[in-house]
C-alpha cells in the first residue's frame, strides 16, 4: 500500500489526501451518531418494556386477587349457604321425589346426547373420539335421572343449558333450582366466569352447576372426574381449608369441557361452624387474554403472554395464535411449548430484561417477571423484535451512509479541481528541473504568470 502510493502521481497523491482528510471526519461522526442512536433506543425499548411489563402484572395479579375475594365472600353468603342446603337435600332425594322415573329411558336419553352432540363438537375440537362409552357406565341413577332432566332433555342447545331456570316435576330439586339459578348465573354472567359449581361436603356430589356439562351431577369422590384438578381443589377444601380461604389449581385439560384447560378456584361454605360444602368457579381464560391482549404501544412485532411451570401457554399469543393460545398449546405441546431463557428465568423468581431468542426463533428484548399469587407459578413477558425496536437506527444508518456517498463525490470532485490547481506549479517546476539537468542549459526559465495585484 505504501509503495503503491509512493508512485503515484503528485496529483493523485493531493486527490487521496484531500479525500481521506475530508470523509474521516464524517465516518467517525457517523459510526458515534449510530452507536448513540442504538444506545438510546435500546434504552427506550427497555424502559418501555419493563413499564408494560409491570403494568400487565400488576393488572394480573388485581384480577386473580378479586377472584379470590369472590369466591370467599360468596361463599360466606346467606343465599349461597341457603342453596347448599337445598341443593344437597333436592339431590339426595332426587331419585325418590320423582315416582315416574325410568332409568332406563334415562340412560338411553343421556347416551344420546353424549354420542350425538358431545362426541360430534368434542371430535370437531379435538380431531379424535370422545370415548364417551367409558363415562357413561360409571354414572349414577340419580346423574342418570339429573342429567336426562338438565342435560339431555333442556329444550335449549349446547351450550345454552344455562337458559332453563328448572326442568319440569314435582321434585323438590325443581323448585331449589328455579330459587336460586337466576341469581347465580347472573353472577357468572356478570363477572365471566366458565361455570359456578356446588358439591356436597361428604359425597362430592356436584349438586348444583350453572352451565351443566357432563360433570353436573356426578361426584369428585368417586366419579369419572374423580382424578382432575376439578377434584383436587374440592379434596383440599373439603378436608383442610377453614373458613375464608381459598385453594386454586392451575390449568389442566378437562374432558367436560370439550378437553379445554380448565382452573378451578374453590372455598368452603360453612353453616354456622360446620362445614356443609364448596363453593367452586371454574375460571375463564377470556378475561386473562382480555388484559395481556391489549396492544397499546406494541407495535407490530410486540406482544405480552404468560406461561406455566410446564411451559405451556396460559395466555394467548399475538404473534402465533395458531400454536401459541392456551388451548392449542395444551393439545398440542409439541408445537405449544415455550422453554426459552426469559420463561425459564421468570418461572424461576427472577426479573429482569435482556436480548434472547423467542419461541419462533427471533431475537428480541425480552422482560420478564414471575407471577407467584395464590400459590400460580408463572411467567409474564413482554416482548419486541430487536429489528422492529431498533428500526430507526437503520434507517439512520441509511441516511448517513448516503450523506457520505455524496460527500465523497463532491470531496472527490473539489479534490480533483484543487489538486490540479495545486499541483501544476509543482510539476511544472519538476519538469523545468529535470529538462536542466538533462541538457545543462542553465539560462533556461521557469514560466510563471504572476496573478494581478500579487
Amino acid at each position: 500500500m505504501v509503495f503503491q502510493f509512493s508512485n503515484m502521481s503528485m496529483i493523485r497523491k493531493l486527490i487521496l489526501v484531500l479525500v481521506v482528510m475530508g470523509l474521516l471526519p464524517s465516518i467517525i461522526v457517523a459510526f458515534m451518531a449510530n452507536q448513540q442512536a442504538a444506545l438510546l433506543l435500546e434504552e427506550e425499548a427497555s424502559n418501555h418494556l419493563t413499564a408494560v411489563r409491570e403494568s400487565r402484572k400488576n393488572a394480573i395479579e388485581r384480577y386473580l386477587n378479586r377472584i379470590n375475594d369472590q369466591v370467599t365472600i360468596m361463599a360466606g353468603q346467606q343465599n349461597i349457604i341457603s342453596a347448599m342446603k337445598d341443593f344437597t337435600q333436592g339431590f339426595n332425594r332426587y331419585t325418590s321425589d320423582k315416582s315416574n322415573l325410568n332409568v332406563s329411558k334415562a340412560r338411553v336419553s343421556v347416551s344420546g346426547y353424549y354420542r350425538e352432540q358431545f362426541a360430534k363438537e368434542f371430535t370437531s375440537q379435538n380431531k379424535k373420539d370422545a370415548g364417551v362409552d367409558s363415562i357413561l357406565r360409571t354414572l349414577s341413577p340419580t346423574t342418570l335421572a339429573m342429567q336426562h332432566d338438565y342435560i339431555s332433555e333442556n329444550p335449549h342447545p349446547l351450550g345454552s343449558k344455562d337458559a332453563m331456570n328448572s326442568a319440569s316435576g314435582k321434585a323438590r330439586y325443581h323448585r331449589y333450582h328455579n330459587r336460586y339459578h337466576s341469581e347465580i348465573r347472573q353472577f357468572l354472567q356478570t363477572f365471566s366466569y366458565y361455570d359456578i359449581f356446588l358439591v356436597d361436603i361428604d359425597s362430592g356430589n356436584i349438586v348444583y352447576s350453572v352451565f351443566k356439562e357432563l360433570d353436573f351431577a356426578t361426584s369428585l369422590k368417586t366419579g369419572p372426574y374423580a382424578n382432575t384438578n376439578f377434584s383436587d381443589v374440592y379434596k383440599t377444601a373439603a378436608t383442610n381449608l377453614k373458613k375464608g380461604e381459598t385453594v386454586l389449581s392451575d390449568y389442566q385439560l378437562y374432558y367436560p369441557s370439550y378437553e379445554a384447560p380448565a382452573s378451578f378456584i374453590a372455598s368452603p361454605i360453612y353453616d354456622g361452624n360446620k362445614k356443609i360444602g364448596v363453593l367452586v368457579f371454574q375460571m375463564p381464560i377470556a378475561e386473562i387474554n382480555g388484559i395481556m391482549s391489549e396492544r397499546t404501544g406494541m407495535g407490530e412485532t410486540g406482544e405480552t403472554y404468560l406461561v406455566g411451570a410446564d411451559n405451556l401457554m396460559r395466555s394467548d399469543s399475538f404473534l402465533d395464535p395458531v400454536n401459541h393460545s392456551v388451548v392449542s398449546s395444551f393439545r398440542h405441546p409439541e408445537k405449544g411449548k415455550v422453554d426459552t431463557h426469559a420463561v425459564n428465568a421468570g418461572l424461576s423468581g427472577e426479573t429482569d430484561i435482556e436480548i434472547v431468542i423467542d419461541y419462533n426463533g427471533n431475537p428480541v428484548f425480552s422482560a420478564y417477571t414471575p407471577i407467584s399469587v395464590l400459590g400460580l407459578n408463572w411467567a409474564l413477558l413482554a416482548e419486541i423484535d430487536v429489528s422492529e425496536a431498533l428500526a430507526p437506527v437503520a434507517a439512520l444508518q441509511s441516511i448517513m451512509s448516503l450523506i457520505v456517498l455524496v460527500g465523497m463525490v463532491i470531496l472527490i470532485v473539489v479534490a480533483y479541481f484543487l489538486g490540479r490547481t495545486l499541483a501544476a506549479p509543482i510539476s511544472n517546476l519538476a519538469s523545468t528541473l529535470s529538462g536542466i539537468l538533462s541538457s545543462g542549459d542553465f539560462s533556461t526559465r521557469i514560466k510563471y504568470k504572476q496573478r494581478r495585484g500579487g
